[in-house]
């Protein structure tokens, strides 16, 4: 410091001022203010290299990203090299697989043309079942008809019938009437010849007392009055018979009623039958679902199908619907009768799915649904032969068809349709179920649908 500036110092107030003043003559202010200048810089520097740094990352990342892509065009460059031997390879792979096709083919084709004469023999067979099937169609429109032609017939009697009714009817009141005048007659005849008696009587009393003269004249009228008794007796006997004969014609005009009567609601309930029967051929002609359960299973299939992702496995039925007869259309009445109670019933893999349906039932308003349980994964099942009848006996596993093995399955155990024999008439079936002692045999079924059971099923059922 010069002399100026040291007595200056020295001459200084307190301490805060004598510190200023050391802090600015040590030139110590000027290096904070350029420490501060410097700071500043700083600061302003880093905030530089900061936007720096965010606007280069960008590029940063577009460089990495044409690394990795130069990267993967290096490997893409490396496989090219590898792909031309690789395609060589591939070609020949593909001729050998072709060749190997191709022998394969060969073989298959070879095989599909022996099979050719029995596929054509299967074809020729099928167009016949679908003649006879035709026919059978023309029959049961021939049936309806004649169904139909008799209807009109029980219409035509029951008409005559009730017209005879009605003649019956104006007869009986017109006999009642008649009856009750000639009651009325004979109750007038009676009361005069009571009358009658009684003039004998005082006449009688009286002839006592008269003279000989009046006698002879009251004996002269006492017997005009007494042929007058006499013709009244007469004319009330036969009023009597009269009245006899009219009860009986009365008697048989009501039992003549009630026979018109009988005859007509015989005949109403044969009128419904048939038209039940014919309504079941036409359901049967125009949807084979129908046949098992009516309209009412179609809102029950209908149910199913909209909930059929609930089901562990779709339901099976009605069984009905997937059973077919193998030849012989004349079974389908015994094999109604034998096992008609499971056609209608629905098949399911497991009590959650049996719940499922008896909820789609009632949905469906289908009280009562037969819901059976098993198990589908269950191959056919092959029953030995010492469990079965005679190969000789038709039964009904042998005369149906169904190409889901669990119906089969559910018709052996349920319905025990193995041991169920079919026979033409009865006589046969006395053969069978009472003459011939053939095992295993649990029913007889004639062609019209008589059922017969042999002793031996009886005595192991009481066992």
């Amino acid at each position: 410091m010069t002399q100026d500036k040291s007595r200056e110092f020295l001459h200084s107030g307190n301490d805060k001022e004598k510190f200023k003043f050391f802090f600015r003559a040590t030139l110590l202010q000027q290096v904070h203010d350029l420490l501060k200048n410097i700071q500043n810089q700083l600061d302003t520097s880093s905030a530089m290299i900061d936007e720096l740094e965010t606007s280069i990352k960008p590029s940063i990342k577009e460089l990495e990203e044409l690394q990795e892509k130069i990267k993967g065009m290096e490997y893409v460059e490396e496989m090219s090299q590898q792909v031309q031997p690789l395609k060589k390879k591939l070609a020949w792979s593909w001729v050998y697989e072709i060749d190997k096709q191709i022998q394969q083919q060969t073989a298959r084709l070879e095989k599909l043309q022996a099979r050719i004469p029995t596929c054509q023999a299967k074809i020729d067979k099928q167009q016949v079942k679908v003649q006879e099937m035709e026919a059978i169609r023309q029959e049961k429109k021939a049936t309806i008809a004649s169904m139909m032609e008799k209807t009109e017939q029980i219409r035509m009697s029951q008409d005559e019938l009730q017209r005879n009714l009605s003649q019956a009817t104006k007869e009986r009141v017109e006999l009642e009437e008649e009856l009750s005048r000639r009651k009325g007659v004979i109750g007038k005849m009676v009361d005069r010849v009571r009358f009658l008696e009684q003039q004998i009587l005082d006449i009688q009393e009286r002839h006592v007392r008269t003279t000989q003269a009046e006698q002879h004249e009251r004996e002269d009228r006492f017997r005009r009055i007494q042929e007058e008794v006499d013709e009244a007796n007469l004319k009330i006997e036969r009023l009597r018979e009269d009245e006899h004969s009219l009860e009986s014609r009365v008697a048989s005009a009501i039992e003549d009623v009630k026979t018109f009567v009988s005859e007509i609601e015989e005949n109403q309930s044969k009128y419904r039958d048939i038209k039940k029967h014919i309504d079941t051929l036409r359901r049967q002609q125009s949807n084979k679902v129908t046949a098992f359960g009516g309209d009412r299973v179609l809102s029950l299939l209908h149910a199913i199908e909209r909930r059929h992702r609930q089901f562990t496995k779709p339901p099976i039925g009605p069984i009905g619907a997937h059973v077919t007869l193998v030849k012989d259309q004349d079974w389908a009445l015994a094999i109604e009768h034998a096992i008609g109670k499971l056609l209608n019933a629905f098949i399911v893999t497991n009590h959650k799915d049996a719940l499922l349906l008896r909820s789609c039932a009632r949905d469906s308003n289908y009280s009562n649904l037969q819901i059976i349980i098993y198990d589908f994964e269950r191959p056919l099942l092959s029953i030995p032969e010492r469990m079965l009848p005679d190969k000789k006996l038709q039964t009904v596993r042998s005369a149906i068809h169904a190409e889901i093995p669990t119906i089969l399955n559910v018709l052996v155990d349920q319905g025990s349709m193995e041991r169920q024999v079919l026979v033409k008439d009865y006589d046969m079936g006395k053969t069978v179920a009472f003459e011939s002692n053939v095992p295993n045999i649990k029913e007889v079924f004639t062609m019209d649908g008589y059922k017969m059971q042999p002793r031996s099923a009886l005595n192991s059922r009481r066992n």
